[in-house]
């Protein structure tokens, strides 16, 4: 499974996480699998930019270190990949 992430963040640092709670988490946990072993073997994500100032910014692959996943919050560590042009997200998905 590859997770896709929209964001409206400037910058993504090498080694960080992305955390979803309280109205975030309300707002993606319908989207989630059910399967709660299958999301906390995500291996991989996609971040893309969601403002319009970023439509021409590379999306980036990432390496998902860890996944923690409850009731009430998702959060990922991750690390990048690779910047991917948009032509080559549809050979990693």
């Amino acid at each position: 499974m590859i997770f896709i992430i929209s964001t409206s963040k400037d910058f993504i640092p090498d080694n960080n996480s992305f955390y979803w709670g309280s109205k975030y988490f309300d707002g993606i946990k319908n989207y989630l699998s059910e399967n709660k072993n299958e999301i906390l073997s995500i291996q991989s994500a996609i971040i893309y930019f969601n403002k319009a100032s970023d439509k021409d910014k590379d999306s980036i692959l990432l390496k998902v270190n860890s996944v923690y996943f409850t009731d009430t919050y998702l959060k990922i560590n991750y690390s990048i990949n690779k910047n991917l042009v948009s032509r080559h997200i549809c050979n990693v998905v």
